[in-house]
């Protein structure tokens, strides 16, 4: 679409905020480009954060948020235990 858009034969109607990011919606058709929105101001002091931290801080940090969480098998009817052996005995 982008190369349509330059030749003027699409063009961006409006922008979706999907899962935090702003995406072009496109029409095959000439047109005028609606405005990009502004970034939020989370967006833009997360953006200046992360650009400020050093790498391996960085990195220490993303390995302290994936700790594994055990795992708890709810406790199941007697019969499914029986049938299937599911479940802990409780």
């Amino acid at each position: 679409m982008r190369t349509r858009r330059e030749k003027g034969k699409a063009h961006i109607v409006r922008y979706e905020l999907a899962q935090g990011i702003t995406r072009p919606v496109w029409l095959p058709f000439p047109g005028p480009d609606a405005e990009r929105p502004a970034r939020s101001a989370a967006a833009i002091r997360s953006k200046r954060y992360r650009v400020r931290r050093p790498e391996p801080a960085r990195d220490a940090d993303s390995k302290v948020k994936l700790r594994v969480r055990p795992i708890v098998i709810p406790p199941q009817h007697e019969v499914i235990r029986a049938l299937f052996g599911l479940g802990v005995l409780g």
